[in-house]
């Protein structure tokens, strides 16, 4: 047994602050897959460590920028994605692929920039890197390379790339959770609340959970199905014509430090999973759920997989509720606990996940 973070980690708005500038701002983050912004002026909108970022396709060249004018500092992209320009909504301002203010309107008659004065307003940008079909991002200018961060995992994200990202997305949601985002992430990495929280929804999946496996600061798991769920799924993948991956044949588990969380079931979903603080309370569950690509020429019968694709996003959508009432019953107990979390021998990866905190962040290990 060891003992968890101190309770105050999950609701203190100061460490909440420590952790933002020591993690989300020095790390590589998941903000989606290439397949989003595929096409010219396609964008994802985020907000990483407090930062609000836009990552956008000009002409075929991803770049990640302030998503802030240099105006007078309107939000420029208020949707989470769309296509359009990067242009203000609030006195049309708009930015080319280095961030520079390019088209400003009355230009000559009220500010007289120069092309040199627009370079100097230009957009601050960030570190942007592809792991395959995965894009992350990093804020500061310094630090690890991605493949350095991700390790052995760049190899697992290159072989999902192969296998998921060419259709879109079964469900895809944003889903505000009343808990420190930490809470949300320790939610997937263990599964000894099965059992409880979900006792008529994943746990008749499963046949058995193994042990965990680190790979620096991340971690992985393998719960093994029952023999009706891997035929259910094998059914599934032929009538849809799935390019499975024969890698994975029960249900795998990948948490990404700082906040991703990847799920593979019998190597035809692929689960998607983001943790995104908001304050020190507050988080936001950002997910999308993916079916492996359809093999090339094979015709699909639309009605079966729009059946499949409804029970599958049904009872997902139901155990991620289960997870959020849980998750915010223990967030309003953290206020008055006296004393730190009992993690056992199957809470892990849970215990991993705190060492990696407390080394980039060393204020949270430093708490009575």
């Amino acid at each position: 047994m060891t003992a968890g973070l101190p309770p105050d980690c999950y609701f203190d708005e100061s460490l909440h602050a420590r952790e933002m500038e020591d993690i989300f701002r020095k790390q590589w983050i998941f903000v989606g897959l290439k397949r989003q912004v595929s096409g010219h002026q396609d964008y994802l909108a985020r907000t990483i460590g407090g930062v609000p970022i836009v990552i956008q396709n000009f002409h075929g060249e991803l770049r990640a920028l302030h998503n802030v004018c240099s105006h007078r500092h309107s939000r420029i992209r208020t949707a989470d994605s769309g296509c359009g320009p990067l242009q203000c909504p609030y006195h049309g301002w708009t930015y080319d692929a280095r961030g520079v203010p390019v088209g400003i309107p009355g230009n000559r008659e009220h500010f007289g920039f120069s092309e040199e004065q627009k370079v100097e307003r230009a957009l601050r940008r960030f570190e942007l890197e592809p792991c395959g079909e995965f894009l992350f991002v990093r804020l500061s200018p310094d630090g690890n390379s991605l493949s350095e961060h991700l390790g052995s995992y760049a190899e697992l994200l290159s072989h999902l790339s192969e296998h998921f990202g060419q259709t879109a997305p079964i469900d895809e949601q944003s889903i505000p959770w009343e808990t420190n985002w930490k809470i949300g992430v320790e939610s997937v990495l263990e599964a000894y609340h099965v059992a409880t929280v979900h006792h008529d929804s994943f746990q008749p999946l499963l046949a058995a959970t193994l042990h965990h496996e680190r790979q620096g600061d991340h971690t992985s798991t393998i719960s093994l199905l029952r023999d009706e769920v891997c035929q259910w799924w094998d059914k599934a993948a032929r009538r849809l014509k799935l390019h499975r991956s024969p890698r994975f044949e029960n249900y795998d588990h990948f948490s990404i430090f700082p906040n991703l969380a990847i799920g593979l079931t019998r190597g035809s979903l692929m689960s998607l999973q983001t943790y995104e603080p908001v304050t020190a309370t507050r988080s936001v569950l950002r997910y999308q759920m993916l079916l492996a690509n359809v093999l090339p020429d094979m015709p699909v019968d639309g009605a079966v997989a729009r059946s499949v694709a409804d029970s599958i996003v049904d009872s997902n959508r139901t155990i991620l509720s289960e997870d959020r009432v849980a998750s915010e019953l223990a967030q309003q107990g953290l206020r008055h606990a006296c004393r730190r979390a009992t993690l056992g021998i199957n809470e892990g990866r849970i215990r991993v996940f705190h060492e990696a905190l407390i080394r980039h962040s060393p204020d949270l290990g430093n708490r009575a």
